[in-house]
């Protein structure tokens, strides 16, 4: 015999669960990151960027945003701004070179400024190779 609370937390569980699996997170416990890792040759901090980008088409990622996904721990502030940003670089230089390996007709824009974003379509293929 459960109590009513430890259902609706079940229920709860299970539907997050559901949510997650339709945004393409959560498939039989693989992320789309160690998917696209594991498809592309990519290292963790790339795959988990590359997962956001085509998880959320159209959408442009700041400097912040990716810095967050790709593992980074404490405030903007407090960390050096130039290795930080290195480091956006480097995971973009390989994501795009690893779907171009692949011969994925697939483009990565830079808006000066403002960050990265992925089109519809381009996130369509990628995720199709997947």
């Amino acid at each position: 015999m459960t109590c009513n609370n430890c259902e609706r937390l079940n229920r709860e569980i299970r539907e997050l669960r559901e949510e997650l699996a339709e945004w393409g997170r959560v498939e039989k416990n693989e992320t789309l990151a160690d998917k696209l890792r594991k498809r592309f040759g990519l290292r963790p901090q790339a795959s988990h960027v590359l997962a956001e980008l085509v998880t959320r088409p159209d959408r442009v990622f700041g400097r912040d945003a990716m810095i967050q996904h790709m593992g980074y721990t404490g405030s903007p502030m407090e960390t050096v701004r130039d290795g930080e940003d290195q480091a956006i670089r480097n995971a973009i230089t390989w994501i795009r070179n690893a779907l171009k390996d692949e011969r994925l007709d697939v483009t990565i824009r830079n808006i000066y400024g403002a960050g990265y974003p992925v089109s519809k379509a381009d996130a369509a293929v990628i995720r199709a190779a997947v």
